[in-house]
């Protein structure tokens, strides 16, 4: 019994992709419920073109176009004196840098800014939340927020802009 329920236990690397997965359902479901109804377009897992990257979730309304990468995390992450930012032991530079690369390839594509946000579901975020390297770091809960109610795109832009996301994006396989 001991042996065959070793033997279909799931690796490390597959319990990390499904707790991903996790977060990132999670993170569908809060824009899905809290931001159709404002006026938002809310999109998930698009491919990046001309690269094996993903969005987890691109939206676009009022308040502008942010890129949003969800981490399912226990612990803590916390900024040192030196400026870098941790996942308990697990330095984040290179998730900043890959959340930061999605958000200037989707400004490109658009022609316009699109912010970088990393929404964290579990961990402690140190200070309720961080804003460094060019990405926000956010807890799930204050996600919305985090994108604010500041109105600098006209319902035409937001429909334009999601009609290019429609063309030129396509889910990631």
């Amino acid at each position: 019994l001991v042996g065959w329920r070793l033997r279909f236990r799931p690796s490390e690397q597959a319990r990390t992709w499904q707790r991903g997965g996790q977060g990132e359902r999670h993170t569908a479901r809060l824009l899905d419920r809290r931001l159709t109804r404002d006026g938002y377009v809310v999109f998930h897992d698009l491919a990046v073109p001309g690269s094996d990257a993903n969005l987890d979730h691109l939206v676009i309304g009022r308040s502008g176009v942010f890129v949003i990468d969800s981490k399912q995390w226990t612990g803590e992450v916390r900024q040192g004196a030196d400026g870098l930012v941790w996942h308990n032991h697990y330095c984040l530079d290179r998730t900043l840098e890959v959340v930061r690369w999605e958000a200037d390839m989707v400004g490109r594509l658009l022609s316009t800014r699109a912010a970088a946000l990393l929404c964290v579901h579990g961990a402690h975020i140190q200070g309720g939340g961080l804003d460094t390297q060019g990405v926000a770091i956010v807890p799930a809960q204050l996600l919305r927020s985090a994108l604010g109610d500041d109105r600098v795109l006209s319902d035409a832009d937001v429909e334009l802009l999601a009609t290019t996301v429609r063309r030129r994006l396509r889910p990631a396989a």
